[in-house]
């Protein structure tokens, strides 16, 4: 950020690998082991997106292997909602997808070491027009950080679960 600008805190980033449903049936990911047969996904603006879910589940296998890279994260998600294989994505991208059926996440989200932020001009602080957007934005994330995810989660293996469980009770309710 420009080093004059106000930063406001807005939400802690959730992820989690997706799929297509057809995807996940066939290469039969049920477990975080699978994904180690599985074709796995990225976008060039974050390589290190699946080693950054590793971390942040305690996952003790052995590191994903990526097989193909995208430009962006559009066409990430949709190269996993074509079957082409798992992505690892922010869960606010995906949730439409996860919503119409389009998108499964087989082991569910976990918050990342990733935060978005609010910045904002000098210039601007403190005036009212600015704090009201800024106000009902911050409301507007914290209830999408509060809600649950848009499916279940479905067939967690016992390390990721356990690590999202502990990762989330250090969470306090908005």
């Amino acid at each position: 950020p420009p080093a004059d600008a106000k930063l406001r805190d807005l939400m802690v980033e959730w992820v989690g690998p997706v799929c297509s449903p057809d995807y996940q049936a066939a290469a039969g990911i049920t477990r975080p082991e699978a994904l180690s047969a599985a074709r796995l996904l990225v976008t060039k603006t974050r390589l290190e997106g699946w080693r950054d879910w590793v971390a942040a589940t305690g996952f003790e296998g052995a590191a994903p292997e990526v097989s193909a890279r995208y430009e962006h994260f559009y066409l990430l998600i949709q190269a996993a909602v074509c079957g082409l294989g798992v992505a690892v994505a922010p869960r606010m991208l995906v949730d439409d997808d996860l919503r119409s059926g389009k998108l499964v996440a087989p082991f569910g989200f976990v918050p990342s070491r990733r935060r978005l932020v609010l910045w904002v001009a000098p210039n601007l602080d403190g005036r009212a027009d600015v704090e009201a957007m800024a106000r009902w934005l911050a409301q507007q994330m914290k209830a999408a950080e509060a809600a649950p995810p848009p499916v279940a989660v479905q067939g967690a293996g016992v390390g990721v679960r356990a690590a999202s469980a502990r990762v989330r009770s250090r969470r306090t309710p908005a």
